[in-house]
């Protein structure tokens, strides 16, 4: 849930991020597969190419989305699953039937994962077919209208279910006795389970009908990334050039963001009720990264602040003009060490909480405090310029480079984090040395092993996020 969050929040405030996603999106648009006489789509010509744009800004947002709000679902109805079980594991006896309400709650839970499972094939089918190293391996059927929406494609590859969803299902799948009758209570209560999903939170599958409408054309086209204006020279040292260029992108950004946020407000039902974890975090309070404008320094012997530091804490803007209509934050800075005594809101049911504040989505709520002081990690050679890499600062490092896996993973361990290996390319880090609970999820690069140095800035930003780091608190150990 929390990588569905840091890939929203990337989208709307890292103009190379948004740029990057909007072309590999593009690139896998079943538009761009030629039919089986070898003609292209015609939204590809040069007349209709916005519409094409407006298609991939459409399931850009409609992806990002929904999967939080997937995610929040499946997180709040096991939760309640774990609540139902620990109050009633007295009363559950293998040669008896489960308490009605457990059964129920296991019941929901399966139907969720079946509709999660469902949403999750059809995306990964769409962006399969058009997969340019598999493409030759489909053809797509000339359409009877050129202005429809609708694509035949002719699968001649298999596609399989995600592997969180997967895992989850198995699990359902062996408690046993009782996994034989999910299927079943829910063919008997089909409405009630429907019911029960539909209302889970907002539809964001509706803004398809702005589509329709062309809504979208004009967000799409600006948010089409050609002709630089989502150029982002972040690995390039500051001068009042780049810092321009910098400031530049990011404000084309935001105009994308305010016009998707309106068309958004406009046509999702219950996108502002309490229930919409995508909502409830971007509206609430949060530090963005902005960079401010330049201004030319005194020299000085002291090197305690880099500009890219002062980047990182001078400017707190809210991005969204559908959200942001609150007075500007003072900078902050963060503590890792937070008690985490209210871990245990977090695990309240997402989908219906009690008030404004426990709709607050984990990840937002357990957020580390402000506060004035950080503390500073003594680290070998080797896990220094990991660091380095990670919170690229381009007045102390000249050029950023790939960073082994391993080498992350032994910088992660010298910072007292317990690494281990999920299920394919995920690994889990959890804080040992902290003082906080919650753990972060990395994915390890394939086929080559080395992380590329936008992905490595793109990991110390999510370590920024999530527990306040940033590159001044990384000094070399003294050798004894």
């Amino acid at each position: 849930m929390s990588d569905a969050e840091d890939h929203i929040w990337s989208l709307r405030e890292d103009p190379a991020y948004f740029s990057e996603q909007f072309r590999d999106i593009l690139d896998h648009c079943e538009e761009m597969l030629p039919d089986t006489k070898g003609n292209p789509h015609s939204v590809t010509q040069p007349h209709r190419i916005n519409t094409l744009w407006s298609r991939v800004l459409l399931n850009m947002v409609v992806h990002a989305y929904s999967n939080l709000q997937f995610f929040a679902i499946l997180y709040g109805k096991v939760l309640i699953c774990i609540q139902y079980e620990e109050s009633a594991h007295n009363d559950i006896d293998p040669a008896k039937g489960l308490p009605e309400m457990y059964f129920h709650a296991l019941t929901l839970l399966k139907f969720s994962l079946d509709q999660a499972v469902m949403v999750s094939l059809e995306q990964l089918e769409h962006s399969t077919f058009a997969s340019p190293p598999i493409r030759k391996f489909f053809a797509r059927m000339p359409p009877p209208d050129p202005y429809t929406s609708d694509i035949n494609v002719i699968p001649r590859a298999g596609v399989k279910i995600t592997r969180v969803d997967k895992e989850c299902l198995k699990q359902l799948e062996l408690y046993q006795p009782w996994a034989a009758q999910f299927d079943e209570a829910i063919q008997s209560e089909i409405e009630i389970c429907r019911d029960s999903w539909k209302n889970m939170g907002p539809d964001f599958g509706q803004l398809h009908d702005a589509f329709l409408r062309k809504e979208f054309n004009e967000a799409a086209r600006l948010a089409e990334p050609s002709g630089g204006k989502f150029t982002y020279p972040y690995s390039k040292r500051r001068t009042k050039e780049t810092v321009d260029i910098m400031r530049r992108a990011k404000a084309n950004l935001d105009i994308v963001w305010a016009k998707i946020d309106q068309i958004t407000k406009k046509n999702v039902t219950g996108f502002e009720d309490t229930r919409s974890v995508v909502y409830q975090m971007l509206s609430g309070s949060r530090t963005l990264r902005r960079t401010p404008e330049w201004v030319e320094s005194i020299k000085t012997d002291s090197k305690a602040e880099s500009v890219t530091k002062r980047d990182l804490w001078e400017l707190n803007k809210p991005l969204s003009k559908l959200f942001l209509d609150e007075p500007a934050q003072e900078p902050k800075k963060f503590k890792p060490e937070v008690k985490s005594k209210t871990k245990v809101k977090t695990k309240r049911e997402q989908t219906e909480p009690a008030t404004a504040e426990e709709a607050t989505p984990p990840a937002v709520e357990a957020e580390p405090e402000p506060e004035a002081t950080q503390p500073t990690f003594a680290v070998d050679a080797k896990a220094l310029k990991v660091f380095r890499t990670l919170f690229f600062d381009p007045e102390v490092t000249s050029t950023p480079g790939l960073i082994p896996w391993n080498d992350f993973l032994y910088a992660m361990t010298a910072t007292g984090f317990k690494i281990e290996k999920l299920y394919g390319s995920v690994w889990q880090f959890t804080p040992t040395q902290l003082d906080v609970e919650r753990g972060i999820h990395f994915h390890e690069p394939h086929p080559k092993g080395k992380i590329p140095f936008e992905t490595a800035r793109r990991h110390g930003r999510r370590l920024t996020r999530t527990y306040g780091w940033h590159g001044g608190m990384f000094v070399l150990k003294e050798k004894s």
